[in-house]
């Protein structure tokens, strides 16, 4: 819904889910839950709604914006996004290919 509310489009046939909907072990990804056409929109993304800095490259930079994020709370324009990803309950909700120090930055919050 946040993606919708700023000026994005996230098709309803998309479904974001676990590999295995019964292993919630199992990786998460995004999934079709029906046939697309030709040319089809599936997702819009402004580039306001994209978590990026300046930092160059190598410097875990994602992984330290989404902290910066966290730690800005209710004021952040990504804390819908940044209370699913710190979930307590969701913890596995990080990146499977992030890397080990993106990682630890983010288990150290």
């Amino acid at each position: 819904q946040w993606l919708r509310n700023n000026d994005g489009f996230f098709s309803e046939k998309v479904e974001i889910r676990h590999l295995d909907p019964a292993d919630t072990k199992s990786p998460r990804g995004m999934f079709a839950k029906e046939s697309f056409k030709e040319d089809e929109t599936i997702m819009i993304i402004p580039s306001k709604c994209l978590l990026t800095t300046e930092e160059p490259r190598g410097t875990c930079k994602t992984a330290k914006a989404l902290a910066d994020h966290f730690r800005q709370g209710d004021k952040s324009f990504f804390k819908e996004y940044v209370d699913y990803v710190f979930d307590g309950t969701k913890r596995k909700n990080l990146p499977d290919r992030w890397s080990d120090e993106a990682l630890e930055i983010m288990h150290a919050i």
